[in-house]
C-alpha cells in the first residue's frame, strides 16, 4: 500500500463531503493567547475600582461553564448567565458585560498572532474538492473568525436558541451538518479535545480529526500541521 493521505490520519479523504471546526485550540492556540488576558485582567483587578468584582466573575463563570458542559444542561446563553449571577451576587446585565469583555472581546484584539498556519491553505484545498466547511464552538465564533481571516459556510455557537447545549453534546455539530446538508457518517470533526470535540463527533456518529501540538504529530486519528493537511488532501486520489 502506498503512502497516502488515508494512511497518515486515517481518515478517507474521499468518503468526505464536509468538515465542522471547533475553535479555540483548533484554529488558533488558545494556551499560548490565555497568558496575555490573563495578565491584562489581573492589571485591570489591580487599577479599577471593580476590578476584583470582574476577575471573580470571570472565573465564576467560567467554573460553571464547566459543570454544565459535564451535565448536559440546556438553557446555554441564558442559564450560564443567570447562576454566575446568582452565585456572585452580580447582576445579568453586569455578568453579561463583563464576560463578554473579558472573554469573547479582549480576545480579539491578540487573536491573530496565534492563529495556526496553513488554515486557509487547508480550506481552499477543501473548496477546491468540492467538501464543504462550518464551524460550531461552545463560545461565539463569528468575531473570532473574522479577527483570524478564515471564513467557512455555516457558523454555530451553543450560546444560540437552536443548539443551547455545550459539548459533549453533540447538538452543535449535529445543527451545523444539517445546514451543510451533509449526513453525520460523511462528515469530518475537527478539534483539539478528545473529551469534548471528540465525544461529541463520536455520539453524533461524525468522524474526528484530533489537532495535536506539533511534538504529538504523527498519530494515526490526529494532525499537527494545516499545511500538511492541505498536501495530503491534494494529494489523494480520486479526489476532484
Amino acid at each position: 500500500m502506498s503512502e497516502s493521505s488515508q494512511h497518515r490520519t486515517g481518515i478517507d479523504w474521499k468518503q468526505i463531503d464536509a468538515v465542522i471546526f471547533d475553535v479555540d485550540g483548533t484554529l488558533f492556540d488558545h494556551l499560548a493567547l490565555r497568558p496575555a488576558i490573563v495578565s491584562r485582567l489581573i492589571r485591570h483587578a489591580l487599577t479599577s475600582r471593580r476590578g476584583w468584582r470582574d476577575l471573580y466573575v470571570v472565573f465564576v463563570f467560567r467554573r460553571l461553564r464547566n459543570r454544565l458542559a459535564l451535565t448536559e444542561a440546556d438553557g446555554i446563553g441564558r442559564r450560564d448567565f443567570e447562576e454566575t449571577a446568582k452565585a456572585t451576587g452580580v447582576s445579568v446585565t453586569d455578568v453579561k458585560e463583563i464576560v463578554t469583555r473579558w472573554l469573547f472581546q479582549e480576545p480579539l484584539r491578540i487573536i491573530a498572532l496565534h492563529r495556526f498556519q496553513g488554515i486557509n491553505a487547508f480550506l481552499a484545498a477543501l473548496r477546491e474538492r468540492g467538501i464543504r466547511t462550518g464551524v460550531f464552538s461552545d463560545y461565539p465564533a463569528e468575531d473570532k473568525l473574522k479577527a483570524l481571516g478564515v471564513s467557512v459556510e455555516v457558523v454555530r455557537d451553543a450560546s444560540q436558541a437552536e443548539i443551547a447545549r455545550l459539548k459533549p453534546n453533540p447538538a452543535g455539530f449535529q445543527r451545523v451538518a444539517e445546514l451543510l446538508g451533509v449526513s453525520a457518517s460523511r462528515c469530518l470533526i475537527i478539534g483539539d479535545r478528545d473529551d469534548r470535540d471528540g465525544e461529541a463527533a463520536r455520539r453524533g456518529g461524525f468522524l474526528f480529526l484530533k489537532k495535536v501540538p506539533a511534538k504529538r504529530g504523527g498519530v494515526i486519528g490526529t494532525f499537527a500541521n494545516y499545511q500538511a493537511l492541505a498536501d495530503e488532501l491534494k494529494t489523494t486520489p480520486g479526489i476532484m
